[in-house]
C-alpha cells in the first residue's frame, strides 16, 4: 500500500517515515504552503537552486 505522509516538519520525522518505507512525504520541512501562482517557477526551477521554505526537497 504507498502511504503519504503529511505534516512532517522535523529530519527525525523524515527519518522514521523512510526507515518504515513511506516514499511520499510533505510538510513544512520542505516548504511551507505557497500560492498557486508560484507553481511554475518552482516546477521550472532546477532541483539543486531550491532551498528549504522555497518549494524544496531535502536530500536525504
Amino acid at each position: 500500500m504507498e502511504v503519504l505522509a503529511e505534516g512532517v516538519e522535523t529530519r527525525e520525522q523524515l527519518g522514521i517515515l523512510k526507515s518504515e518505507g513511506c516514499g511520499q512525504i510533505q510538510g513544512y520541512l520542505f516548504s511551507k504552503p505557497r500560492p498557486v501562482q508560484d507553481l511554475q517557477g518552482i516546477i521550472a526551477a532546477p532541483s539543486s537552486s531550491r532551498t528549504r521554505g522555497q518549494g524544496a526537497g531535502i536530500a536525504s
